[in-house]
């Protein structure tokens, strides 16, 4: 897990009883407003991503998601850590500015998927991520909207099929469609 906004770019990992178990700095990232952190694989490796993509005030010219190598052993006796970024995404919208709060990785196109946290609707961008490395500036594409207020959290199931977007109430399964992974689909 990590902080909102106001603290440095670090992880924490904890136990299912709640117990602390290491914390791991993340070297080469910033922490602006962190809002959404996602674990996904990819050609046999574990990676989490990171959305520095808060923006309450829809004021910021870009945000910012960072890939990580997940760790595999935590750190002994609740010690600190750093990992490195491997890959930066500098990610501005097509519309604008607007206030993000969920982060999700999609399998089926290798992208992430990011969405709008606003009164009425909920807007879905897909940034696509063909490889983990590098610093990459990318123009994020709008794939769908759905009448879905204060969106909080979202994640993609393993194989692609389910999407889950959390709000402040009730929170909405998509089941999409995965038979052309490339093009927005899915029902509510």
């Amino acid at each position: 897990t990590h902080n909102d906004s106001g603290d440095k770019p670090r992880l924490f990992a904890f136990a299912t009883d709640g117990s602390l178990r290491g914390q791991f700095n993340i070297r080469g990232a910033r922490a602006l407003d962190w809002e959404d952190i996602c674990a996904f694989s990819r050609d046999g490796k574990h990676y989490l991503a990171i959305g520095d993509v808060g923006d309450n005030s829809a004021r910021r010219a870009s945000v910012t998601l960072y890939v990580i190598e997940a760790p595999v052993v935590l750190p002994a006796n609740n010690a600190v850590e750093d990992l490195s970024v491997l890959a930066t995404f500098e990610v501005t919208y097509p519309t604008g500015p607007v206030n993000c709060e969920a982060l999700a990785y999609d399998p089926l196109s290798s992208s992430f998927v990011l969405a709008t946290k606003e009164i009425l609707q909920c807007r879905l961008f897909r940034i696509p991520a063909p490889r983990l490395s590098g610093v990459k500036k990318v123009q994020a594409e709008l794939i769908g909207e759905l009448r879905l207020p204060l969106v909080t959290a979202g994640d993609i199931s393993p194989d692609g099929k389910q999407m889950v977007l959390l709000t402040y109430g009730p929170g909405c399964l998509l089941q999409r469609t995965v038979s052309q992974p490339n093009e927005p689909q899915g029902s509510e």
